[in-house]
């Protein structure tokens, strides 16, 4: 290397060493603001979980949560609400504010389509009615949907059956019929009208004929 060449890159240094000096002097004179650190963003829910069961494949559905204040009256209602916290007390629980899911279930079995629940309605909760939106991202359309059973009555349960009035086009909507676990179609309705706990499923199932 030549002396003209070393005389430049030595100069390079300089020049180099002091911008960098300037802009720690600039950056030690601007506001902290600058620095603000980055939201705190909360929990991430995931939306879709899929899982294979033997030679099932199921996919949970993040319909929405609540989070009501307190497990009573939710749970035990028709218990003392100081029963409930001692309960939960004992088992290592809170008592106060905790996070309720809703999550419908799809089960391929590689010969139906079965959703298990259909969520909450659209619009009940600010947090809830996801579930037509969330079919399509899990890589489904309604209308692949063979058999739709509904667990038990409530909200949100059956409220994701109808999107404005109007149900769901699945190919399960041609029948329903009602089976109770005791096998008394009459007397699960007539307890169904004084109790909400009534352990009845409803089944939408598809009459349409499948090749042999």
């Amino acid at each position: 290397m030549s002396k003209s060449d070393q005389l430049t890159t030595r100069r390079d240094v300089v020049r180099l060493a002091g911008g960098a000096a300037s802009l720690a002097a600039l950056g030690a004179a601007m506001p902290t603001a600058v620095h603000a650190a980055a939201p705190m963003l909360g929990v991430l829910r995931p939306q879709i979980y899929r899982f294979k069961l033997g030679s099932f494949e199921i996919t949970n559905i993040l319909d929405g949560y609540i989070q009501p204040a307190s497990l009573h009256p939710t749970f035990g209602n028709d218990r003392p609400a100081a029963d409930v916290e001692a309960l939960a007390k004992a088992n290592g629980i809170s008592a106060g504010k905790f996070e309720n899911p809703y999550v419908p279930t799809l089960v391929n079995t590689g010969k139906e389509l079965v959703l298990f629940d259909a969520g909450n309605a659209k619009g009940r909760q600010p947090t809830t009615g996801n579930l037509s939106e969330l079919i399509a991202t899990a890589g489904y359309k309604p209308e692949q949907i063979d058999v739709v059973v509904i667990t038990h009555g409530h909200p949100d349960h059956i409220g994701g059956l109808a999107t404005d009035g109007k149900p769901i086009p699945t190919r399960a909507s041609s029948s329903a019929r009602w089976n109770s676990t005791s096998g008394r179609r009459g007397s699960c309705a007539r307890r169904a009208r004084r109790t909400s706990n009534c352990s009845t499923r409803l089944l939408f199932r598809s009459e349409r004929r499948r090749p042999s």
